[in-house]
């Protein structure tokens, strides 16, 4: 059995992974909900990560925070951005989740770099 680490780290290198082969995840970032899709992903990735350590009041505080300072307090990512960016595509609705995610897993020191 692995050890607590151990499952760590593989949550870790999974979080990684979508950040860096997020198309083998959700597939292409242009079809309608994947900004959503992705958004979830990151979530449930998240969820296993930050409960294996009991940190997710740090999670939710960083989470929470994006959210306020870009004035969409909890429509959450995806719609947050839709909301102020009402004609912007798929696409750029799915590089603005993989933005406040990597920015969340900065500063929870998860490593998602291409090599983790």
């Amino acid at each position: 059995m692995k050890t607590a680490e151990e499952i760590l780290a593989e949550a870790s290198t999974m979080i990684a992974h979508i950040h860096n082969r997020t198309g083998m995840y959700i597939g292409s970032l242009a079809r309608p909900g994947a900004a959503d899709t992705l958004d979830a992903v990151f979530w449930l990735a998240h969820w296993f990560w930050y409960s294996i350590q009991d940190r997710e009041a740090e999670h939710n505080d960083l989470y929470y925070a994006i959210c306020e300072r870009h004035k969409f307090s909890g429509l959450g990512f995806p719609d947050g951005f839709r909301h102020l960016n009402p004609d912007a595509d798929e696409e750029a609705a799915c590089r603005f989740v993989l933005a406040g995610w990597r920015e969340i897993d900065g500063g929870l020191g998860i490593d998602i770099s291409p090599e983790a």
